[in-house]
């Protein structure tokens, strides 16, 4: 394993102050900095969801993701049929797709609080389990 998914879900707890964030910030500030990845489109998302519900935030949220030296990941437009086979054989939604082959082609941990990478075969970690991860 050489680091951590984030999915956008986690960051939109932490960047809109969810009741759920706690683990996730524990998370985030306990793991080594060159583990932590998200995907450009998962900023993207992030920062539209941002947009919609409060954007004096958005400035703080990308702030913070350079602070903590989060590595952003693209996908080359060349291994798009590899996300389009995840998404039939997990039956996932784009952006489920996307993510799992990211995290398969760096070999991640997915942290999530999505549950549709529990029917996969990478799976997932909730913030909590990430954190007691690193912990042991």
């Amino acid at each position: 394993m050489n680091g951590y998914w984030i999915d956008a879900n986690v960051w939109l707890d932490i960047a809109m102050n969810r009741e759920r964030c706690g683990g996730a910030v524990s998370f985030l500030q306990r793991a080594e900095p060159q583990k932590i990845f998200v995907s450009e489109f998962a900023v993207y998302t992030i920062a539209l969801a941002m947009v919609r519900h409060d954007r004096s935030r958005l400035g703080e949220f990308l702030g913070d993701l350079q602070r903590r030296q989060v590595t952003v990941l693209n996908m080359p437009l060349s291994m798009m049929t590899n996300v389009t086979e995840l998404m039939h054989r997990w039956n996932l939604d784009f952006d489920d797709g996307l993510h799992m082959s990211l995290a398969q082609r760096f070999n991640l941990l997915i942290v999530s609080n999505d549950s549709d990478f529990d029917r996969t075969s990478v799976g997932r970690l909730t913030p909590e389990e990430a954190l007691r991860s690193i912990a042991s």
